[in-house]
């Protein structure tokens, strides 16, 4: 497709939003399909030609943070702003998580640390803090060898021991190894085998959950699973992804051939964890939460309003 100036998506963006046109009409006097139209339009609005700002009340989100908290089994849900980008859901989402941890925090605290993107966004906006010499931060999986830190459980753990002026109790090891007799041998080592000591320790967790779709979660996408692996999970329905461990759309731990290769926390342990926050933005993340809270991994949701209203549509339904 040509690229088509910035002018020309403003003029479209006018005549469809503030002139009321329809693709249709845009189609026959722009001389272009209405597929094109269609992208046209998308493409504005990820160049920020055009915004929406949608005033929710206070009242709407409070009702559907209690509606969720019933309807997940959850002690709290927060909601915050769903954003044009997935990205900026993201950064809501972190920057909530953040406030909330800032709220919690406490000396003698032990805070367990997942990998993931809206992780990364609560680190970035974690205002420091001073603690006891004794708090400190959980590495609860290993790490994934990519460039970004954006997944890097190891480096988040770090830098956000670093803000809370708190122990870093990290370890080097990959997320996945390639067989269980290597996973044998890492947990053998004096250093990891001491650090999983410290998971029951953990006072409070904050978790990303994987996509509902394997082919968009991380193994994958960082090429620790292959092509056929990953479909051997979508054939099991393992729709979510928590620390590695893989669950059923209720909740149940599923058993694959992963649990031998992973380095991570265990689910009975996970869930022994007194306070577990689950963060999560958009609608593709919907399945996924309902499963961790189904399964008792989650008492905290932390979400953006879209995931939130697909939530509670899909429940509701059922």
């Amino acid at each position: 497709m040509a690229k088509v100036d910035r002018d020309t998506l403003v003029q479209l963006a006018t005549l469809y939003y503030l002139g009321d046109m329809s693709q249709e009409q845009l189609s026959q006097i722009m001389g272009i399909s209405r597929t094109k139209v269609s992208r046209l339009l998308k493409q504005c609005r990820e160049q920020k030609i055009v915004e929406f700002k949608i005033n929710a009340t206070d009242r709407i989100v409070g009702q559907l943070e209690e509606d969720l908290t019933k309807l997940l089994g959850l002690r709290e849900a927060h909601i915050v702003p769903s954003a044009a980008s997935p990205a900026e859901s993201r950064r809501n989402v972190g920057g909530r998580a953040a406030q909330l941890l800032a709220s919690s925090l406490r000396n003698n605290m032990m805070v367990g640390i997942a990998w993931g993107s809206t992780i990364r966004e609560m680190v970035d906006q974690v205002v420091p803090a001073h603690l006891a010499d004794n708090t400190g931060v959980i590495q609860l999986s290993g790490g994934f060898n990519l460039s970004s830190t954006d997944c890097n459980e190891r480096e988040l753990a770090k830098v956000l021991a670093m803000k809370l002026d708190a122990r870093c109790h990290a370890f080097q090891a990959p997320i996945l190894v390639q067989s269980p007799l290597l996973r044998s041998l890492f947990l053998k080592e004096p250093e990891i085998n001491r650090h999983f000591q410290l998971f029951d320790k953990v006072d409070m967790a904050f978790l990303g959950v994987g996509s509902c779709d394997p082919y968009e979660g991380m193994m994958y996408k960082a090429g620790y699973l292959t092509f056929e692996e990953t479909k051997q999970l979508i054939d099991m329905n393992a729709i979510g992804d928590l620390c590695g461990h893989r669950i059923s759309p209720d909740g149940e731990h599923i058993k694959t051939f992963l649990d031998q290769r992973i380095i991570a926390i265990d689910p009975v342990r996970l869930k022994k964890i007194p306070r577990k926050v689950i963060l999560a933005a958009g609608r593709n993340k919907a399945e996924s939460i309902i499963a961790a809270c189904r399964g008792g991994y989650a008492d905290v949701l932390v979400t953006d309003e879209i995931a939130a209203m697909t939530i509670q549509r899909m429940l509701r339904a059922n």
